[in-house]
């Protein structure tokens, strides 16, 4: 835990108990939506993708804000 970036990144990581009180909120009645694992994994797997990518978007819109990002981000290239 001594490596720099790990100190300065640390405090962006999304906090995991949030993550699984924003997963139960959205269940109805604090029941997953999908019958069988196949389908219970392909829906945590599809959650873990959105929040990657709202993340990876929040990113890029920091890069670009302090001008540390090269090419417009895609909603602004046109």
């Amino acid at each position: 835990m001594t490596d720099s970036d790990f100190k300065r990144v640390y405090g962006y990581r999304p906090d995991a108990e949030s993550g699984n009180k924003d997963i139960e909120e959205a269940w109805h009645l604090k029941r997953m939506p999908a019958w069988g694992w196949h389908n219970q994994s392909l829906r945590m797997l599809l959650h873990a993708g959105q929040v990657n990518a709202e993340a990876w978007r929040i990113h890029l819109e920091r890069l670009w804000d302090h001008g540390n990002l090269t090419t417009p981000l895609p909603t602004e290239a046109a």
